[in-house]
């Protein structure tokens, strides 16, 4: 009697991406994505740390984002206050090859994806894992900013340029219009909380190209958060509506650290 040979590791992830999302071309889902986690009963973002739940389905659907990913746009305030950060795919080592083996003949990018560190006061902790681990990039900062991180390290952060320009007032959309203009950038992940990335769910002004977010993974935790895990409020429910017009395709999951639904917003 004979046996199905035992899945691969790229088998298994593509398994479980259809369990949670459906059947979708991800080699053809490209532009700006998102990704957060929140809690349902009033939209807090939940801070990573110990008090947070810890999800093994929140964790894949971030280490499968990362693995679509060309570039990550992160914040020098989300560097501060995360010191351990790495951008690998995953933290379980075997996890993170699995996921690189998937990238690599799924999506067939075979290089790690480029950082975006916006940071207005360039404050930024120097010998942070994200930064020394990154393939390349840049760290976006004002003129000011620039110069007091330029006395510290020249033209550039480990190897990442430093460029001047105005992250307040151009903020996530600015970083990721400059990544586009770069060789091999068709996908941008942006992991930052939602002051920085509230203008990926502004009004497109007539005339004006639409440079806000093409989607959206949502990871929404049902139970009960730990109140030293509460953040601030998500983008509101009215501006994700009003950005992503079609219906979101959502999945009850539940594991061990509670319940969750896992939501997956495309526009267009």
């Amino acid at each position: 009697m004979s046996t199905a040979p035992p899945a691969s590791k790229t088998d298994e992830i593509d398994e479980r991406l259809a369990e949670l999302y459906g059947v979708v071309d991800w080699k053809a889902a490209k532009g700006v994505l998102h990704i957060a986690a929140i809690a349902a009963r009033d939209r807090a973002v939940i801070i990573p740390g110990p008090a947070a739940p810890a999800s093994e389905t929140d964790r894949f659907v971030l280490s499968a984002a990362r693995a679509r990913a060309d570039a990550i746009v992160t914040t020098g305030a989300i560097l501060r206050s995360e010191p351990d950060l790495r951008h690998d795919l995953a933290q379980d080592p075997a996890e993170n090859l699995a996921f690189l083996e998937w990238r690599g003949e799924r999506l067939g990018k075979p290089d790690a994806p480029l950082i975006a560190v916006l940071s207005a006061s360039a404050d930024l902790p120097l010998e942070h894992p994200a930064i020394l681990g990154a393939a390349g990039g840049f760290v976006w900062t004002t003129d000011a900013g620039a110069v007091r991180l330029r006395r510290r390290v020249g033209e550039r952060l480990a190897n990442l340029d430093v460029v001047q320009g105005d992250p307040d007032l151009d903020g996530v959309v600015g970083a990721t219009r400059r990544l586009f203009t770069l060789p091999g950038i068709e996908t941008v992940l942006v992991e930052a909380g939602p002051s920085a990335s509230a203008a990926l769910y502004a009004h497109v002004q007539p005339g004006q190209p639409d440079e806000g977010c093409d989607e959206l993974l949502l990871s929404r935790y049902q139970s009960e958060l730990a109140q030293a895990a509460v953040g601030p409020p998500f983008i509101s429910s009215t501006a994700v509506a009003e950005r992503f017009e079609s219906s979101a395709h959502e999945v009850p999951v539940e594991d061990s650290s509670g319940e969750w639904t896992i939501i997956r917003y495309r526009h267009c």
